[in-house]
């Protein structure tokens, strides 16, 4: 998995998240905003990022499109 993501970041070196609402409901911490493939770029990919928390470590890490299915699903 670590290779995976060296070469992902090698490949966009200056890809981001930006976050626009942090949620927790539970164990389960929710994020929604939009990814930026490069800083130059006017494209924004949004999603709705989500992580389940057990033991104070993250135990799954989910990225869903941002549509309003998704939205209803995780009540927001």
């Amino acid at each position: 998995m670590v290779n995976g993501w060296k070469e992902f970041f090698r490949n966009y070196p200056t890809y981001k998240n930006y976050f626009k609402r942090v949620e927790s409901i539970d164990n389960l911490v929710i994020l929604i905003g939009y990814a930026k493939w490069s800083k130059d770029s006017l494209v924004e990919d949004h999603a709705i990022w989500t992580a389940k928390i057990e033991n104070d470590l993250v135990a799954e890490w989910c990225i869903y499109e941002d549509t309003d299915e998704n939205r209803k699903k995780f009540s927001l």
